[in-house]
């Protein structure tokens, strides 16, 4: 059996996972990239996404792709990991059939094979190391991390409904969103960061829905624009998003399309970024951060940002910086 020694080795989530706007496809533009690079060997992996096989002995860990030589993982030149879901049951190496036999069985005996892969890729030149991607997507980690290395951000807390003691519950309203990464109930119910007064607490005889379980409150702040900041490596390209003012998320705004510009963002603001970034050991993040007057009040990190979202105009511009960073990024690793 050939094993390929790859270049570059990009681990994506499969493309047919569902998003607000349908299946995800290839939302980082790789299989672009790569066709622009027929020099390099190279492999995009999209987990759950296909039947793979998989061997490993004292020699290492070798993937069995369909159609591609079979790869050993810890040959590897350059790898990135950026699932843009990171539930256990999306990153398993290979795609289970549910009608098939023993079907729970199966998924039980990939994720240790799912779980030691994502450790050799700790191990070795990786862009978004799986252990600080995961760390990251914890938000309650994340918050952690950022604090104790001296950054400021808004207060927080972690609970079921709205506070009843302590700072925050002295606001007369609050945001509020989800301590998980997704915003989705079910394919067409969307969950949004919004805000509650306490009026609304206050109305309230009986636990809701949303009570059931904990979310992040955090104090808020009034802005007619958000940024999101895109780190890759030491450059940064900063994205300023219209808020409309009746809605907290914008996400939700303008049908999902929020109207958005390239900016410049300020010297010390985009040091603030890399340095959050490192902080949280990452080489690519997304920041959610509001601007007021002279502060930049950052919201949470994603390890996992995209640019779907966005007018063309502005998501092309991010897609070519991206891909303009792992260029460079391969060609480093490749004269190492």
């Amino acid at each position: 059996m050939v094993s390929n020694g790859l270049d570059f080795l990009a681990i994506v989530s499969r493309p047919t996972l569902p998003s607000g706007r349908g299946p995800v496809g290839d939302y980082y533009g790789l299989h672009d990239l790569i066709g622009r690079h027929p020099e390099w060997r190279s492999l995009v992996l999209e987990l759950n996404h296909r039947a793979i096989d998989i061997e490993w002995d004292e020699a290492g860990l070798r993937l069995i792709v369909p159609g591609h030589d079979a790869v050993n993982v810890g040959e590897t030149t350059l790898a990135l990991f950026l699932p843009v879901c990171l539930e256990i049951e999306e990153t398993q190496l290979a795609a289970i059939d549910p009608n098939g036999p023993w079907p729970r069985f199966a998924v039980e005996n990939w994720r240790p094979v799912s779980a030691y892969f994502e450790s050799l890729l700790d191990r070795q030149r990786c862009l978004n190391r799986p252990s600080a991607v995961r760390a990251t997507n914890n938000k309650m980690l994340q918050m952690d991390a950022l604090r104790r290395a001296g950054f400021e951000l808004p207060q927080s807390i972690v609970r079921r409904g709205f506070p009843s003691s302590g700072t925050l519950s002295g606001l007369p309203a609050l945001v509020t969103k989800n301590v998980s990464e997704g915003g989705w109930k079910s394919p067409t119910e969307f969950s949004p960061a919004r805000l509650v007064d306490t009026s609304d607490r206050t109305a309230r005889s009986t636990r809701t829905d949303d009570e059931a379980w904990p979310t992040i409150w955090q104090e808020p702040f009034t802005s007619d624009r958000e940024l999101r900041i895109y780190v890759m490596g030491d450059d940064v390209v900063t994205v300023e998003l219209t808020r409309d003012p009746d809605v907290l998320d914008v996400r939700a705004t303008n049908d999902g399309r929020p109207r958005a510009t390239i900016t410049e963002l300020r010297p010390a603001w985009s040091d603030m970024a890399v340095a959050m970034t490192r902080t949280l050991g990452l080489d690519y993040a997304v920041l959610d951060a509001i601007p007021v007057g002279d502060s930049l009040h950052v919201l949470e990190a994603n390890a996992n940002g995209v640019w779907w979202f966005l007018p063309s105009d502005v998501g092309m511009t991010l897609q070519s910086r991206f891909h303009s960073w792992i260029e460079a990024e391969v060609r480093t690793s490749t004269r190492a």
